[in-house]
């Protein structure tokens, strides 16, 4: 149009060159005219280049989470999500180990919103809701998904074999127990329930309070036990507590459960000795007495030192090998409770 209108004006300033003044006034407000739209033009011309880039920007909300042996149409706008953000993927549509190994990367990337709600510090490859919520904030598309990703054709030879879909159901809290009786603090506990972890998960207790403790398990639910274990704060208060699984970005159900105090005796201490010997740096000892159980603790000097349980009356240690010579003291915390402060000597060994 541009073009016609120009070649309008140049027949008439040309080829008519004999016009009367009333016919050049006329030529002047065709020119006119003729520049008016030309300026019309060139702003159409502008807003239809910003449309036209609207439209090929790329776009796609992740609704579902997403793991290693799933395929399809999500999992092809996962990679190419990975592929614009920077990381290593490859679009094949297919969720494989590369594409697992690209996901971490992405987490450990945005760790801050990713992976730090969830307690932990390293990606795990799975895309859950924290990852996908960071994958809509950066890619996802205003009211739903207008583009469809590309299918994926392979060229030569027979489609691949695609794996059936994994699905991956939160993990759920039933019970809190400590062998069949009520939680006390300090002591050790098993947690039940179906889907649970057997590996890279934290426990969280009272989560969202002023209070909250996030502990590492001491056990897993390994063949399908159907239970985990982890070791209950000596410091816990008496009284309700919530608490939680979290991995691979799923949080279970907010359980809660009761703590008591213990119910057994006072510990005491009669003896420490290392194999009927005085004890040295770096050797095993025993601390022999009474009222001990599975969660008691040794406190040698106020540090807490690992500890064996291995009878009601007997417990294992390893003397730390920069322990001084010379006395020291030695307590054991048993449900919330403290035993007497026995002295004990380290000799140098032989």
């Amino acid at each position: 149009m541009k073009h016609t209108l120009f070649a309008a004006a140049a027949f008439v300033v040309l080829v008519l060159p004999g016009v009367s003044l009333a016919q050049t006034q006329s030529v002047a407000t065709l020119q006119q005219e003729i520049a008016d739209l030309t300026a019309q033009l060139q702003s159409l011309e502008a807003q239809l280049a910003v449309v036209d880039g609207a439209k090929t920007t790329w776009c796609y909300t992740f609704n579902e989470n997403l793991s290693i042996g799933m395929s399809g149409s999500a999992v092809t706008a996962l990679q190419t999500a990975l592929q614009k953000d920077g990381e290593s993927a490859t679009v094949t549509g297919a969720f494989d180990d590369r594409t697992a190994a690209a996901v971490t990367a992405f987490q450990e990337k945005y760790q801050s919103t990713v992976l730090a709600p969830n307690g932990l510090s390293n990606g795990t490859g799975y895309a859950g809701k924290d990852t996908r919520a960071e994958l809509n904030s950066l890619f996802g598309c205003t009211g739903g998904n207008p583009i469809t990703p590309p299918i994926v054709v392979n060229p030569v030879g027979p489609a691949p074999i695609v794996p059936p879909v994994a699905t991956v159901d939160a993990p759920v809290i039933t019970n809190v127990t400590s062998a069949g009786a009520t939680p006390t603090p300090g002591s050790n506990e098993f947690l039940v329930g179906t889907n649970l972890p057997t590996q890279d998960a934290v426990i969280v207790i009272d989560a969202g309070s002023a209070a909250a403790q996030t502990i590492v398990p001491t056990g897993y639910d390994v063949g399908g036990s159907g239970n985990m274990t982890f070791l209950l704060p000596s410091t816990i208060s008496i009284g309700s507590h919530t608490i939680e699984v979290r991995t691979n970005g799923m949080t279970s159900n907010a359980f809660t459960f009761t703590v008591v105090a213990g119910q057994g005796q006072q510990p005491t201490v009669t003896e420490v000795t290392s194999a009927g010997a005085t004890p040295t740096p770096g050797s095993g000892a025993f601390v022999i007495g009474t009222n001990f159980d599975q969660g008691s603790i040794i406190v040698i000097d106020g540090t807490q030192v690992p500890t064996i349980y291995t009878s009601p009356q007997s417990l294992q240690f390893v003397v730390p090998s920069t322990m001084s010579l010379g006395s020291h003291t030695i307590e054991v915390r048993t449900n919330g409770m403290t035993s007497n402060a026995f002295t004990f000597t380290v000799v140098a060994g032989y």
